[in-house]
């Protein structure tokens, strides 16, 4: 009686696994490129020995880390809607990890428009 009426995934369904490992490998870029671009750290050897540091967030890293990750955003947000969409059985999966990057680069996105300055 409970019998399986669907095809198989449709071209869309077949896309966010792709579009999920772009975000995710966005997420990946953006965390490096903060890392890059954020003030360096100012520790005691440092201090003793003398050593210059940058005090300041290099704004053209800045800019790019902004790009990816609203790029990010949208593609996430296109995501949830096209699973919300193509997925109306109790049984078919959450995507969960989609929920979790968009917490994070949310996150992300918050900690670089406020403090990147």
């Amino acid at each position: 009686m409970n019998e399986e009426k669907r095809q198989g995934p449709d071209f869309w369904m077949k896309l966010l696994p792709v579009f999920n490992l772009c975000a995710w490998g966005l997420f990946i870029i953006s965390l490096v490129l903060t890392h890059i671009a954020q003030p360096e750290m100012d520790t005691g050897i440092v201090r003793y020995h003398g050593i210059e540091i940058r005090e300041y967030w290099l704004l053209d890293i800045v800019y790019w880390i902004q790009i990816t990750l609203l790029g990010m955003i949208m593609l996430l947000f296109g995501n949830i809607i096209v699973a919300k969409m193509r997925s109306r059985r109790k049984c078919d999966q959450r995507y969960l990890n989609q929920w979790l990057l968009l917490v994070l680069t949310l996150f992300t996105a918050f900690i670089v428009f406020i403090f990147a300055r």
